[in-house]
């Protein structure tokens, strides 16, 4: 019983370690007709966000920003999705479909941040 027990761990770590979504699967999840699963996607996407938002504040203290969103506007679920939907679309015109879909959202999710909120 401990062993299994260990062996269930040790997957559920595993999977817990590879965390990343690939444009593929995002588009996949977001168009589910399950709730859950799309509510799941959003979250993860909100995540990224809140994330890149939170390091490129810290990081505009002692070297430049990576991206510049004007100071009152509040960045929410909303507002990452859309960003990265058009990052999503502007890449299709710059690489192959495969390529596309292989590659992780939270780059496309940051570069779509740097496109859409450029520094002056």
């Amino acid at each position: 019983m401990r062993k299994t027990a260990a062996a269930l761990l040790f997957l559920m770590l595993g999977t817990v370690l590879r965390a990343e979504l690939t444009v593929e699967a995002y588009k996949k999840n977001i168009g589910s007709k399950d709730p859950a699963v799309v509510a799941l996607a959003r979250t993860y996407v909100l995540g990224l966000g809140e994330g890149m938002r939170t390091a490129n504040v810290a990081l505009g203290r002692n070297a430049p920003r990576l991206f510049c969103p004007p100071e009152k506007l509040a960045l929410g679920p909303e507002n990452f999705l859309d960003i990265l939907d058009q990052a999503i679309v502007d890449l299709s015109a710059q690489m192959s479909k495969a390529d596309l879909a292989s590659r992780d959202i939270s780059v496309v999710l940051l570069r779509g941040m740097v496109n859409t909120f450029p520094c002056k």
